[in-house]
């Protein structure tokens, strides 16, 4: 190695000259293996050295070499163990002769780490001395540990079976990897020199199971059963003096110690030894650490199963209550990573082990998984699924009096709500709001009040959904007053929330003053405040400012509170503030087109198509006022197709038809006529959602398609609707129309 980085490529047979002709020179030196320079005429130094090579030793020289370094005879069961870690190597049976069998777990543990540390130079040896590849396939069966078939290191090598097996044969020939078993046609492999394996362990480990494996590997391979019984015994014992990070380590390794079978017999005594709080304290600590971790979801999921790997098999129930919490916790932490599917899994196993039990804080992490499961299947699109999930933590804690277990009861309510909601199924929002305002509504605890002002703000929601708009703006008024002068975080987005609704309510009512001092509110208490939540709703409340202003034909007022929210959070990142910034530029464009400024309205909603991203409705709209742009400038009517093949083209993204994407495909059937409109309606992916319109539009041309009675009717109320628009349709579309 030396020679090949060197520039100078005759340094080598310089060098032969001299030990050839200098007798006061002697070089003495060990290697793991032959190697090329000394067996190939080419290289400088070719039979320069008179090379004694040490054979593996057997079973009886191990134990005579073993005893004379150690000063000991090892335990008769014990030396084959040793002859397969060691390989029968002599330098090796000599490194682990200085161990014994009377060491603590941490001196064990120091120990081991120091006979890696101090022949780090041997071990690495090892690899310096192989090709890339065959060195590719020595590491992969390293850290396969267990004799393994050329399929399987090939895999691990990420090579093809047949090269792995010829890098295997040169392996085999060089002596550092052995033939284990297996049969002639699949034969398994392993390292001669297992003590390598640990090294690569402890030297490649990703986190403390990892050294523990090959803890134990060492330890079944050195020590008698006897006297790993003993080693666990002062383990058991010696727990009360050792570190938090030994003690992390301390029962994992007892766990793979009563794992072996050959301390399968004494397994019950060792288990009845063992201290609970010495474990408890552990999994505590183990689960505080995962707690600490900072480099995202990822490692945070890693830190949870690291607890869930030590002490998930425990019977004690302070430990379990760790697990149970390192569950849910992995729970959560997969959520933040999207991978929903593993969170319900991950829930349902927290249900499955803890669901049964009585203890308060397991029921506690119980109810969390429930609620967790019910936000990922929100998150997946299956709120029946959802319900089920909130309806089950309600049916089997709703009575509960442990309050971090009520407080998943009244969440778990008030999600319902919401979902319940978005379902339009307003009536049952009323019933579950006014559940968790008779329940929880004299509570003290921050949380509950949250979730009260949570309830009474879908309420109000639901009361503007059934066209209440009394005993909507009385239900916003009650969380104003009630939460209103609250400095609490959680409960600045339910007042904003209630002051918005208030305003739609006064709007309902046809209060406009009093819905624009609504607005208004909105804005001056909750301007400057930076929660995103809080933000979206004084967004809101600009928007509808904006509208409002415009139906009274303030037109200037509504341009300056349209521009607000523009200037406010247009190069926000956040969808809920960039949808309103769209709904702001669209109200802009509505006003623009009112007061023919046509080619400003085309601008303005080809930037709401441009920047509203994957939201359907905003680039529906802005379509269509586009095309509106287009078709009332007075320019080529054509012009304007793109955007009315866009618009069919969103329609099946909106759900139900709204009302004004119907009266807006009229007034282009009018500008553009019925036969093209015609053509480009069966032409859309939503020709099926647009039959009536169809049907109206091939009457006009005088054809009589054959469709059901009702969608008949609607049909023939479309037709009319098409003759008066075409009687009242503006001027610059009359021009162009024939």
């Amino acid at each position: 190695m030396l020679f090949s980085d060197m520039a100078d490529p005759d340094a080598g047979w310089r060098l032969r000259k001299v030990l050839q002709t200098e007798p006061r020179i002697i070089v003495f030196a060990s290697a793991t293996s032959r190697f090329d320079e000394i067996d190939n005429p080419d290289r400088a130094l070719y039979d320069l050295f008179r090379v004694r090579t040490l054979r593996p030793l057997d079973t009886k020289q191990c134990e005579v070499l073993w005893e004379t370094v150690s000063g000991r005879p090892p335990a008769r069961e014990a030396v084959r163990s040793l002859e397969i870690l060691t390989g029968g190597s002599p330098r090796l049976v000599s490194i682990v002769a200085s161990f014994g069998a009377a060491l603590s777990f941490r001196d064990l543990m120091a120990h081991l780490l120091d006979l890696v540390d101090d022949h780090t130079e041997y071990f690495k040896s090892h690899l310096e001395s192989l090709p890339a590849q065959e060195r590719r396939v020595y590491l992969a069966l390293a850290a396969l540990w267990k004799p393994a078939t050329t399929r399987e290191i090939a895999d691990h090598a990420r090579l093809e079976t047949s090269p792995c097996s010829a890098q295997l044969a040169r392996l085999e020939g060089r002596g550092v990897v052995r033939v284990a078993g297996g049969s002639p046609r699949r034969k398994q492999y392993y390292l001669t020199e297992r003590l390598y394996n640990i090294y690569y362990l402890l030297r490649r480990r990703r986190g403390p199971d990892r050294f523990v494996e090959a803890l134990i590997h060492f330890m079944e391979s050195y020590y008698s059963p006897t006297e790993l019984k003993d080693i666990s015994v002062r383990m058991i014992r010696d727990a009360a003096g050792l570190g938090a990070e030994m003690l992390s380590l301390q029962p994992i390794t007892l766990k793979g110690l009563m794992e072996l079978p050959s301390l399968a017999e004494h397994r019950e005594e060792l288990l009845e030894m063992m201290p609970a709080g010495s474990a408890e304290r552990a999994a505590r600590e183990l689960f505080e650490k995962a707690l600490n971790v900072r480099n995202g979801a990822e490692d945070t999921v890693a830190a949870y199963e690291e607890v869930i790997r030590c002490f998930g098999e425990s019977q004690i129930p302070a430990v379990l209550e760790w697990v149970a919490k390192a569950l849910v916790n992995k729970g959560a932490a997969l959520g933040a990573l999207n991978r929903l599917h593993d969170v319900l899994e991950t829930c349902d196993e927290v249900v499955c082990r803890f669901g049964k039990s009585d203890t308060p804080l397991l029921l506690e992490s119980v109810a969390a998984a429930l609620m967790n499961k019910g936000i990922a299947f929100d998150g997946l699109n299956q709120p029946q699924d959802a319900l089920a999930s909130y309806d089950e933590i309600v049916r089997r804690f709703g009575e509960s009096e442990v309050p971090a277990v009520l407080e998943q009861v009244v969440k778990a309510l008030v999600n319902k709500g919401a979902i319940l909601g978005t379902l339009n199924r307003p009536r049952e929002v009323l019933e579950v709001s006014d559940e968790v305002v008779r329940r929880f509504a004299e509570s003290e605890p921050p949380t509950l009040l949250e979730s009260v002002a949570t309830a009474l703000r879908n309420k109000g929601v639901a009361l503007g959904m059934l066209n209440r708009p009394r005993e909507a703006l009385d239900t916003c008024g009650e969380v104003v007053r009630r939460f209103g002068e609250s400095d609490s975080p959680e409960l600045l987005e339910p007042v904003a929330t209630a002051l918005v609704n208030r305003g739609r309510a006064l709007g309902a009512l046809n209060r406009p003053q009093d819905a624009l001092e609504a607005y208004d509110e909105v804005v001056r208490r909750f301007g400057e405040n930076e929660n995103p939540a809080v933000m979206e709703r004084v967004a809101t409340a600009l928007a509808k400012k904006g509208y409002v202003l415009g139906a009274l034909s303030r037109s200037r007022d509504a341009l300056d509170a349209y521009d607000e929210v523009v200037r406010r959070f247009g190069d926000s990142e956040i969808a809920a503030l960039r949808m309103s910034v769209s709904v702001a530029l669209l109200g802009r464009a509505d006003i623009e087109i009112e007061s023919r400024q046509h080619e400003k309205a085309a601008e303005t909603a080809t930037r709401v198509i441009e920047q509203s991203g994957g939201a359907p409705k905003q680039r529906f709209q802005g379509h269509v006022i586009r095309a509106m742009a287009i078709l009332a400038s007075g320019g080529d009517r054509f012009a304007s197709e793109p955007d009315v093949e866009a618009v069919l083209t969103l329609l099946p993204e909106l759900g139900p038809i709204p009302r004004e994407a119907v009266t807006a495909l009229m007034d282009f059937s009018v500008a553009l006529g019925p036969q093209r409109m015609c053509e480009l309606i069966q032409a859309s992916p939503s020709p099926h959602l647009l039959l009536p319109l169809t049907t109206a539009l091939e009457r006009e041309l005088g054809r009589e398609p054959r469709v059901a009675r009702e969608v008949d009717e609607v049909a023939r109320d479309i037709q009319r609707t098409l003759a008066e628009l075409r009687a009242n349709r503006t001027p610059p579309v009359e021009k162009r129309d024939e």
